[in-house]
């Protein structure tokens, strides 16, 4: 479906509103956020924003991972404590034919509060959306023709949020509910370049503005249905065969280090282990 719409339009722009790991730390989790990340490096991704989801698994592994692919990690609002510098990128300028797009992210402010491990945002600050906003897109806008937002802000505060902070051309919103993201409404809000992302990949947004001397002639957007699971790329498919299997081999190594251990075991300890385990109770 990407190779057909690169090769039917001049450019295309393929971003991700950031939460793309699993919730879990555990192995298969950080095989299964590595693949992905591989995955949308094949595919040709511009940019992802961070989402709280992306810090389930540390912001260690997250800083490792990032390093290992080519498009780059946006957080305008997340800054580490130690030096003051963003995260990620605070913004990236993209150039389509002679049009200039600058590319924010940011997280609610309260983004990090489900995330169950303190130690693995200790060194994290998160700013107030609108103020990251307020210092950056003034900046962005001297540098673009266009400026888009990425937001892990839900639909609402989103449309809020744009109307706030002068400068924002379009923004494009994942999840909904989520509070944190602004401090104080200005305006009756407009909610006309705000685009709502599909939930759990259930859906490719797509959004084309033809520009004609700089100037936006014309504008469409529709969501592509995908099924569930979605039709993958040949890449993208043969990645998670690959998860698939180095699952099992996980399933394995887990299996063959349970039974060393149980080898080491005097013949009633082994007996008293394995009834624990029947009765769904392991100790150690």
């Amino acid at each position: 479906m990407l190779e057909t719409i690169r090769n039917n339009e001049q450019g295309l722009l393929l971003l991700e509103c950031g939460s793309v790991f699993p919730d879990t730390d555990t192995a298969e989790s950080r095989l299964t956020a590595e693949l992905t990340m591989n995955a949308m490096d094949k595919m040709g991704y511009a940019a992802m924003n961070l989402g709280a989801g992306d810090f389930s698994l540390g912001a260690d592994f997250l800083t490792s991972i990032k390093a290992e692919v080519k498009f780059p990690l946006i957080s305008s609002n997340l800054i580490r404590k130690d030096s003051g510098k963003a995260f990620g990128e605070s913004y990236i300028v993209r150039n389509m034919g002679e049009i200039r797009i600058a590319i924010l992210g940011i997280m609610p402010s309260e983004a990090f509060k489900k995330i169950s491990n303190p130690k693995y945002f200790e060194n994290l600050e998160i700013i107030p959306p609108e103020a990251a906003l307020q210092k950056l897109v003034p900046e962005a806008r001297k540098q673009a023709d266009i400026v888009l937002l990425l937001s892990q802000c839900g639909f609402e505060e989103t449309v809020l949020l744009i109307n706030t902070v002068k400068g924002i051309d379009i923004a494009i919103s994942s999840g909904s509910g989520k509070k944190g993201c602004l401090q104080h409404i200005t305006q009756t809000p407009d909610a006309s370049n705000i685009f709502q992302a599909a939930p759990e990949a259930l859906g490719l947004g797509y959004l084309k503005l033809t520009y004609e001397d700089k100037k936006l002639v014309n504008r469409e957007n529709q969501m592509i249905t995908l099924f569930n699971p979605a039709p993958a790329e040949d890449l993208v498919s043969n990645l998670f065969d690959e998860v698939r299997k180095m699952k099992t081999a996980l399933e394995r190594q887990e299996m063959e280090a349970e039974a060393k251990e149980l080898l080491k075991l005097k013949p009633e300890e082994y007996i008293k282990r394995m009834l624990e385990k029947q009765n769904g109770v392991i100790t150690k």
